[in-house]
């Protein structure tokens, strides 16, 4: 055991790995989940490749390409739904929300009353569709989409930012 660990190859393993480890929690940090949004408090989390799936399929294609989380929120005020996705730059994420703005601004079966916003100096989209309002922007690598009950979702959407910073 001491053979190994004077050796240079474990030596270097570990410093290599100590050397990622801030990159690799920071990688995580974008996508994490604020245990409260308000009145509403987190219930059930689905991160990584399940939470990936169920974002590739309400879009009906691959769009979650780093990493996803997707958090359930309840409380005696109503409910809501964070869908989370990481990408690996800042870019493919601005591109990711300008294409889902472009898209349901032109005109979506599902998604209508599309506004643009600035919240806390935050711009975002804003529309209602499916009985909520829907409230999706992108903040470095990371877009977030809430839907929430359309009384609650004012006071989610500020709760969310402020839990982001």
């Amino acid at each position: 055991m001491r053979r190994i660990l004077r050796s240079p190859a474990w030596l270097a393993a570990l410093l290599i790995g100590g050397a990622a480890l801030p990159f690799i929690i920071q990688s995580v940090r974008p996508g994490a989940l604020p245990v409260e949004l308000g009145p509403v408090r987190l219930q059930r989390t689905i991160v990584g490749e399940e939470a990936r799936a169920l974002v590739d399929h309400l879009h009906g294609m691959a769009v979650a390409e780093h990493w996803s989380a997707v958090g359930f929120y309840r409380g005696s005020a109503g409910a809501a739904t964070l869908y989370v996705t990481v990408y690996a730059q800042a870019l493919p994420a601005e591109q990711a929300f300008a294409s889902m703005d472009s898209l349901i601004a032109a005109g979506n079966p599902v998604f209508g009353h599309v506004r643009r916003v600035a919240m806390n100096g935050q711009r975002a989209t804003v529309c209602s569709g499916m009985g909520q309002t829907h409230f999706f922007f992108v903040r470095g690598r990371a877009v977030y989409w809430l839907a929430a009950d359309h009384h609650l979702a004012p006071v989610a959407a500020r709760a969310l930012l402020s839990a982001i910073h």
